[in-house]
């Protein structure tokens, strides 16, 4: 997520699985794709799995983007169930110095354990979706583990990865903690 939880200056809230459906209704036939994420993360909804389902049933794209804290078993076979189209996995560090930093509060071990289970059940399904990318944001702390997030990609097998540059949007940080950030990461 590109802006931390204490910036979003809205009321925090999950959508129902009711409105959600509205919502589908509303737009399935002007729209192709269904973003489940955008400064949020879309594992924190218990029905995640069911609304990615729905979407499909609508014939809608769907596509998430997780920082896999909470991609436990459980929803590793929904997700799986789901026929989810893409789902996004976050690993902005391949050792728990460099990722913790970065990924603060999350545990590298947790989430390195999260991703290769998703990865080993959709292989052991032989399923063709959902497409992974793996994706790495690149900062001055991991920049030298580049090969080896490349080596990570191979063993999971993930369908690409994807190393992107981190930035600083300023409708999140004041300009202070812009550059202090910047001075950390970049």
């Amino acid at each position: 997520c590109p802006t931390p939880g204490d910036k979003i200056h809205r009321k925090k809230t999950l959508m129902s699985f009711e409105n959600y459906k509205k919502v589908i209704d509303n737009i399935k036939d002007s729209v192709h794709v269904v973003l489940l994420y955008f400064t949020n993360e879309p594992l924190l909804n218990p029905d995640i799995a069911r609304m990615v389902k729905y979407a499909h049933q609508n014939n809608l794209y769907t596509e998430i983007s997780t920082n896999a804290v909470l991609l436990n078993e459980e929803k590793t076979k929904d997700l799986l169930e789901s026929q989810l189209d893409r789902i996004i996995l976050d690993l902005d560090g391949t050792t728990k110095e460099s990722y913790e930093q970065f990924r603060a509060g999350a545990r590298f071990e947790q989430v390195m354990e999260n991703i290769t289970y998703f990865c080993q059940q959709k292989q052991i399904l032989k399923s063709r979706k959902p497409f992974i990318d793996l994706q790495f944001v690149l900062n001055k702390i991991n920049q030298n583990e580049v090969e080896d997030i490349k080596k990570i990609a191979e063993e999971l097998r993930v369908d690409n990865l994807c190393i992107r540059s981190f930035n600083l949007g300023e409708y999140a940080y004041s300009e202070k903690e812009r550059k202090e950030l910047a001075e950390k990461f970049f």
